[in-house]
């Protein structure tokens, strides 16, 4: 029993609360460590994702504007269409005629070309006559047949064709058209890898670009083609297309721009997105636009490509985020999917920290102030009970040798009776206050009368301390209030001031209607005593709060007096305040309550008069 009391004390409770709430904190803060942790996995495995579909992206879209370009220029030799057999079929040097034109007249992109040619097929199926043309054809009659070298295992020196630097030779060529042939159904305009054996993983030479023309029947007739080197040909065919065309999702490719609602967001262009490398199969870099991600060290960033296409060289595109664009990346979609609820979770607890701290505070202060009622109360009621404990024996046991000193008993059983009463009035109040159920009813009420009502129920304790109570409260002056609840508040300010103040004091008691309209009737209670400190003005009007420099002097009360006061003043909607008293040493206590309208009542309200005084004292009478 005595460690659940030990526990239940408050700063014991506070200290408990504060360490589970620390323990909480770090475990939430490892869970949010944790999927810190697999959330940034996700974005690293979701990055990868989208540079792999951007790869896909920019392979397929290169396809067709590969095919854009190449379309005018084979469309002088019928590429694509079927050609009859009696037709003749044009010299592939009908290629540069067209690719001259497209330039001169800028309708379409242009290609470095460095090289054209024709591949005929038999009706079979078998590859027929190789005609090559270019700035440079070595040891090649204008007709060569490749075949039937390939075939009998010639050993004639075959036509080679020069791409930059590299020789191109007729037997590596009409192998790799052969190799794409069963590709071509539906293709359209391709690019073949050329290479320097018969595989086509082996070293890159050189691109070809290809258009087949068929039959009637539907077999192939023939193929025209051209060459490209493989470096001119990422940067012409590829490189455009990465530059021009959006290859990520909008959410990850828009930026602000500064400029009004309606078009404030811009696409982002893809070289600051991500860096593109354009590779072939034996990993030789043919065109980069920027750093890539270094796996190599497992720093953050990856690497990604699409499945090589053997209609585009076979060429290799990886595509890597560059580790800023990655890290933005991570923050947003961390910032947009976790990071709100962690922060708003985070603020949460901190606020119900702070709460309960402030709570636990708040009821260490009450628990004292409650304390501190508790021993002021019992000595407070000691006082009293005590002195009608020895007047009630001397009256019982005859020791009153005089009227007067009869009389003097009595008046000090009287005096001590109303003491206890006040005491008990605000303690039921203020149980009434903290459980809600006090019922103010406001009515027409004469403030003159309630004045009188108040002077002679605290008459005998103005007595037993030589204190002097003058009204100067004028006839006529209503107010509308509950007539109980404000004659409680004048007691009360007029035992806090007979408590308080010096013997041989004089306390002004007066009031007076202002404010334009139904106005306010202000009451106020000027007393001799020490004053109130302008600091502690507010804090006197709280329960249990009493001033440090009365606990010290021993002056009994409970706390509560003030406290009922400034309540039941709220209650009708009015204010009480303290100020410095005009006499000099001392305080003025002001309240201030509705006035009624003119419809409320007709009587007028008349000024105090000069001089006009209702003394009250033990030796005077007590009506006023």
């Amino acid at each position: 029993m005595n460690s659940l009391q030990q526990f239940l004390a408050p700063q014991r409770r506070l200290r408990f609360f504060i360490v589970l709430t620390v323990v909480f904190a770090g475990a939430f803060g490892v869970s949010v460590w944790r999927a810190e942790r697999v959330e940034r996995e996700r974005v690293s495995t979701g990055t990868c994702l989208f540079a792999s579909e951007a790869a896909r992206i920019l392979q397929v879209r290169s396809r067709h504007y590969l095919d854009a370009i190449a379309a005018p220029v084979f469309a002088a030799v019928g590429g694509g269409s079927v050609i009859d057999a009696g037709t003749p079929l044009r010299d592939p040097a009908a290629l540069r005629a067209a690719e001259a034109g497209v330039i001169q007249c800028h309708c379409a992109p242009g290609i470095t070309i460095q090289g054209y040619f024709r591949l005929d097929f038999d009706p079979d199926g078998s590859t027929g006559a190789l005609i090559m043309r270019g700035s440079e054809v070595d040891g090649a009659t204008p007709r060569t047949n490749a075949a039937a070298a390939l075939t009998a295992g010639s050993r004639a020196m075959p036509a080679v064709l020069r791409v930059d630097s590299v020789r191109i030779d007729s037997v590596r060529l009409v192998e790799a058209v052969t190799r794409f042939v069963p590709r071509f159904q539906n293709s359209g305009t391709v690019a073949i890898a050329i290479t320097n054996s018969a595989a086509d993983t082996d070293a890159l030479q050189a691109v070809a670009v290809l258009s087949p023309t068929y039959r009637p029947d539907g077999t192939l007739r023939a193929v025209y083609g051209f060459l490209s080197a493989p470096a001119v040909f990422a940067t012409e065919v590829i490189a455009p297309v990465f530059e021009r065309e959006p290859l990520f999702p909008a959410t990850l490719a828009l930026r602000g721009t500064g400029r009004p609602p309606s078009s404030q967001v811009t696409p982002v262009p893809n070289d600051e997105l991500a860096s593109l490398a354009v590779l072939d199969s034996h990993w030789t870099t043919l065109y980069q636009t920027g750093p890539m991600a270094d796996t190599a060290r497992s720093a953050p960033g990856c690497i990604a490509m699409a499945r090589r296409d053997p209609a585009l060289a076979m060429l290799m595109l990886h595509i890597s985020p560059p580790l800023q664009v990655y890290a933005r990346w991570v923050q947003g979609s961390l910032v947009e999917s976790y990071l709100p609820f962690v922060a708003a979770i985070a603020l949460a607890m901190l606020v119900s920290v702070a709460a309960a701290a402030f709570g636990a505070q708040r009821e260490t202060e009450l628990a004292r102030l409650r304390s501190d009622f508790v021993s002021s109360v019992s000595h407070e009621l000691r006082t009293p009970l005590a002195q009608i404990l020895m007047s009630g024996e001397s009256l019982r046991f005859g020791r009153i040798r005089s009227h007067a000193d009869h009389d003097r008993e009595a008046d000090s059983i009287l005096r001590a009776a109303h003491h206890l009463t006040a005491l008990v009035d605000n303690a039921l109040v203020f149980s009434r206050i903290e459980h809600h159920n006090l019922r103010i009813v406001s009515r027409l009420t004469d403030v003159q009368a309630v004045v009188e009502e108040a002077i002679g129920s605290i008459a005998l304790l103005a007595d037993g301390a030589d204190t002097t109570i003058t009204s100067t409260v004028p006839r006529d002056l209503y107010a509308v209030v509950d007539p109980t609840a404000y004659r409680q508040v004048l007691v009360n300010l007029l035992d806090n001031a007979i408590k308080y103040g010096q013997p041989g004091q004089e306390i002004l008691i007066g009031a007076v209607r202002s404010g334009a309209g139904p106005g306010l009737v202000s009451l106020w209670v000027d007393d001799q005593g020490p004053g109130v400190p302008p600091s502690e003005a507010s804090s006197i009007f709280e329960p249990f709060v009493r001033l440090e420099r009365d606990r010290n002097v021993g002056i009994a009360g409970s706390g509560l007096g003030l406290s009922v006061a400034h309540h039941l003043v709220e209650q009708h909607g009015g204010s009480i305040r303290v100020e410095r008293s005009v006499r000099g040493a001392g305080s003025r206590f002001i309240v201030e309550l509705p006035a009624p309208s003119g419809s409320d009542s007709d009587a007028p309200v008349h000024p105090p008069r000069p001089g006009q005084k209702r003394p009250v004292s033990g030796r005077a009478p007590r009506s006023v």
